[in-house]
Formats: C-alpha cells, sequence, structure tokens
C-alpha cells in the first residue's frame, strides 16, 4: 500500500483508524452548483493589477465551492499560514485527507518528479487535521511536519 510506504502511518494506526476516515470522506458534501477550481494553490494564483487570477483550470467541475477552500488550506498552512482548522470545512478533512493519503506514495508522474512530495507535505497537515475532526489518536502514528 503506497501509503504505508511513506512511513507517516504505522499498519496498526491504518486498520484502526481506517473505517472512521473512509464514513466521514463519503459524508463529504461535494455536491452543489458552484464552478470549482480543483486545484487552489499559490502557485496556481497570479497577482495581476491588484487582483488574484486564477489560473490552471483543468481540474474544474461543477460542486460544492466550499470543496476549494478545504483543498486550499493545507498548503496555506505550509508557506506560514494557519492551520486548516478553524476556517468552516472540517467535513472535508477526512476526504482532502485521503485524496492526498491515496497519491502521495506513488510514483511522480510524467514531468512532475515533485508533486508527490508536495502531496506529503500536504497529507502531513491535512491527515492531523481529520483526526482532530474525528477525535482518531495521532501519538506515534502520524509524522508532524517539521
Amino acid at each position: 500500500m503506497p501509503l504505508l510506504s511513506l512511513g507517516l502511518v504505522s499498519t496498526e494506526w491504518l486498520h484502526a483508524s481506517l473505517p472512521a476516515l473512509v464514513d466521514a470522506a463519503a459524508r463529504t458534501p461535494l455536491h452543489g452548483d458552484a464552478l470549482v477550481h480543483g486545484d487552489l494553490r499559490s502557485d496556481n494564483l497570479v497577482l495581476r493589477d491588484g487582483r488574484a487570477v486564477l489560473v490552471d483550470w483543468n481540474h474544474a467541475h461543477v460542486g460544492n465551492s466550499r470543496f476549494d477552500v478545504a483543498f486550499w488550506l493545507p498548503s496555506l498552512a505550509l508557506e506560514g499560514g494557519p492551520e486548516p482548522d478553524g476556517f468552516g470545512v472540517d467535513e472535508f478533512a477526512a476526504f482532502v485527507a485521503g485524496f492526498f493519503a491515496a497519491r502521495a506514495g506513488l510514483p511522480p508522474p510524467e514531468g512532475a518528479p515533485d508533486v508527490r512530495r508536495f502531496q506529503l507535505a500536504q497529507l502531513e497537515v491535512a491527515l492531523p487535521w481529520a483526526c482532530a475532526v474525528l477525535g482518531l489518536p495521532l501519538e506515534g502514528s502520524v509524522r508532524r511536519r517539521p
């Protein structure tokens, strides 16, 4: 399993916590009628004439507008911003963590050698957030980023 290969969680922790994480992710309110960017990060923002412009819309879809906020929060925290809790999108925490957990341990896609490293860093923010929301233990199971 790619997630276990990262050394981020133990097999025992994963077996004990996975049912709660999967259940919470399945209850994530993804549906809506807003235009969702789907890959909101600072490197997809351009500042122009005093305005922020979103670029790289290849993951755009119609859904819940709070999706973009939730997925932006791990990268915001990595850039010195606040931790993800407190933004009113905690119902997305397990879904966000699951997204990064499913990808961070995979081989990098062609032409993007650093994407998995960044996904791991985002997972190191998102998984503790999801655990806090769900009341799952962290001690000895989730490595914290420096």
